[in-house]
């Protein structure tokens, strides 16, 4: 694992490190030249809005959870090897988030997605009224909109060499306010 110091990724053993707390800007001008496989780090950010533009969701294999690609008639999953596959619908939501520092994408997948919003995908799709926003986004998704949240991120050799400024969340922290301090959470796993 690799961690960022301020100026410099340094490889750290993940159980004897504590995880950097980074901004949006410091995140953004992250980079290396190295062969650095992945970099953990903290982020505080409020979410301004979810991207739909890329959808909220996408058809996945329910064998191997890759996405699966619509024929005429029937899905196939290139990652399987299968055709005729009957696809579940995974979250995948590119969430817009600022902090005082800046703007960026942080992108939470399918597990991460639920038990933050402890609300499962098949509860939409199988609801009779899916009672849609304008833009397609289910309005249980925009309850999350506005508020500050600890995001636990993984940036890979996308995000470090080739400057891919979409950040995958691993774990969310949700905030408890108290009179004196803001701590925060961890949601469950």
């Amino acid at each position: 694992m690799q961690m960022y110091d301020g100026n410099v990724i340094h490889k750290i053993n993940a159980a004897s490190e504590p995880i950097k707390h980074m901004t949006i800007a410091e995140i953004l001008s992250l980079h290396s030249d190295s062969d650095s496989e992945e970099v953990v780090l903290i982020c505080k950010a409020e979410i301004t809005s979810i991207d739909t533009h890329k959808g909220w969701y996408y058809d996945s294999c329910p064998q191997c959870c890759k996405i699966v690609t619509k024929l005429e008639s029937s899905y196939m999953c290139e990652n399987c090897k299968t055709n005729e596959v009957l696809p579940i619908p995974r979250y995948k939501l590119h969430v817009q988030v600022q902090d005082e520092t800046g703007k960026t994408t942080f992108i939470m997948f399918h597990r991460e997605a639920e038990n933050f919003l402890e609300f499962p995908i098949s509860q939409i799709f199988n609801s009779k009224n899916i009672n849609l926003e304008d833009g397609g986004l289910p309005i249980v998704l925009n309850t999350i909109v506005g508020k500050t949240f600890l995001f636990h991120l993984k940036l890979n050799r996308f995000n470090l060499r080739l400057c891919y400024e979409n950040y995958t969340v691993t774990k969310i922290q949700t905030p408890i306010t108290s009179s004196s301090n803001t701590n925060y959470v961890s949601c469950k796993k």
